[in-house]
């Protein structure tokens, strides 16, 4: 039977630009739908979700431009578990505003949160590990953070060096954490592989409420500040008013780095579900198959690629032909109305779209 104190914390209120031009401000990745399933990345973690909390313990933050996104693609939520934030503030007021939310309802709430954007496979062993890793921390003050083997040196991942020695994740149990990294280059990447303490950081996270507000108190007291009086105010017609206020002051800042590589309460459970976080153009090309034996990777079924070597070639238009020669470790991205050719790699993709900010093209953000 599944606990009436579990919940489930969906963020989805990310831009997703850095997969643009796929991802639009208008329409971020999390919305657009997982190619070859019919459902968007959130209606997945949505689903998933309700298969580990009753349906009425899934709880939703978002910002105001993706409100009726969210309702048009989840009717079935419940008014009072769409949380709106006034401004993108990164993870930790996002995760703050719905820990404190939950405590106003249900002073025993266990909670996981989980990014909108995952490809998550084997759901009954995400099922089973997130349930483990709740009654975990129903009965320890732990902050948990699930940890996915890795399966190659990825540059674009977190990592977390585990308390116990070589291997002591294949034990299955939650592992104190020792240390954290956040995406380190391919080399260090192998030593982290090659000494089988490390794994992937998921970025999702299970923790019971009233030890994540205790912690926020003692390790983001400005965060805590500015949430001053949330007890009166959440839940009740003034929660409006109160989040513009405390939002005009928080800064950004992610729960990566306010909580977990500050507190001592950091523990990793090894996940048995097969993860990918699609961030970035350069995770999708690990997670699309290859489409030769030169490393080039497609969506498409139409290419033709000569003299061509790890290049990724993406199209919105399944009926087009893609013919590309002489390229090595590009991007090619065609949509409807932008065509991206840029060199495989995130800085080249971030200088691009910070000069469609420019006048005149500010409509192809």
């Amino acid at each position: 039977m599944i606990d009436r104190h579990c919940y489930c914390v969906i963020m989805a209120g990310g831009t997703g630009s850095k997969l643009w031009p796929v991802s639009r401000a208008a329409l971020p990745k999390q919305f657009i739908e997982q190619e070859g399933t019919g459902l968007t990345f959130y209606r997945h973690t949505f689903n998933r979700c309700c298969s580990v909390v009753l349906p009425e313990n899934v709880i939703v933050v978002t910002t105001e431009r993706y409100r009726e996104l969210v309702l048009e693609q989840t009717p079935e939520l419940r008014p009072e578990n769409l949380l709106v934030e006034p401004y993108i503030r990164n993870t930790a007021p996002c995760v703050a505003y719905a820990a404190y939310t939950l405590l106003k309802r249900d002073p025993e709430a266990v909670f996981a949160v989980l990014p909108s954007d995952n490809i998550i496979k084997n759901g009954s062993a995400f099922r089973a590990d997130i349930l483990s890793a709740m009654a975990f921390v129903s009965a320890n003050d732990a902050l948990v953070t699930m940890g996915v083997v890795p399966t190659r040196p990825d540059p674009n991942y977190g990592y977390i060096q585990a308390a116990g020695g070589r291997d002591a994740y294949r034990r299955g149990e939650p592992l104190r954490v020792k240390t954290f990294t956040e995406k380190p280059d391919v080399e260090i990447a192998r030593v982290f592989m090659a000494s089988g303490e490390f794994l992937w950081n998921s970025g999702i996270f299970v923790w019971r409420a009233s030890v994540l507000r205790d912690e926020l108190a003692e390790h983001m007291p400005e965060l805590t500040a500015w949430f001053g009086g949330w007890e009166d105010a959440l839940g009740t017609p003034n929660e409006g008013e109160f989040l513009q206020r405390a939002y005009s002051g928080i800064q950004k800042s992610s729960i990566d780095l306010g909580i977990m590589e500050s507190t001592s309460k950091a523990w990793v459970y090894p996940a048995d579900f097969d993860w990918a976080d699609i961030g970035s153009w350069d995770s999708l090309y690990n997670v699309i198959p290859e489409k030769d034996t030169d490393g080039n990777r497609s969506n498409s079924h139409h290419t033709d690629l000569q003299n061509c070597s790890n290049n990724l070639v993406i199209t919105t238009d399944g009926k087009k032909l893609v013919a590309v020669k002489g390229l090595d470790n590009f991007l090619v991205v065609d949509t409807e109305d932008v065509l991206m050719i840029c060199p495989r790699n995130e800085e080249d993709v971030n200088d691009l779209f910070s000069d469609v900010a420019m006048p005149g093209l500010e409509s192809f953000r």
